[in-house]
């Protein structure tokens, strides 16, 4: 089971984005009962985006040991990344928008 899973997810590259509504779900649900789901999706959305960013950086760095400050302009817009990163958040964030609709309170 577990093969036709792993099988499934390397089978696309948006399927691997899919997946990480399920990595959103236990940030959303957490944050949902102690402030509000819409806290919680807010915190997704924070989350994989700075993520994506950080991912952005470490791309952009020339040398191992360069500073993280040198390269703070690369990948701040998320329209400068590449579909796949995008995909990676835009998937959390609307099933975790979809969530706190449905939850409203």
């Amino acid at each position: 089971m577990i093969n036709k899973l792993i099988s499934w997810i390397t089978s696309a590259r948006w399927h691997l984005s899919l997946i990480h509504c399920l990595v959103a779900l236990p940030i959303q649900i957490i944050t949902g009962f102690i402030f509000n789901f819409w806290v919680g999706a807010y915190v997704v959305v924070i989350f994989f985006y700075s993520r994506k960013l950080i991912e952005c950086e470490d791309e952009a760095k020339t040398t191992p040991n360069q500073f993280h400050a040198t390269v703070w302009t690369v990948g701040i817009l998320p329209w400068t990344w590449e579909k796949a990163k995008m995909l990676d958040v835009i998937f959390p964030a609307i099933s975790s928008y979809a969530i706190a609709y449905l939850f409203k309170g």
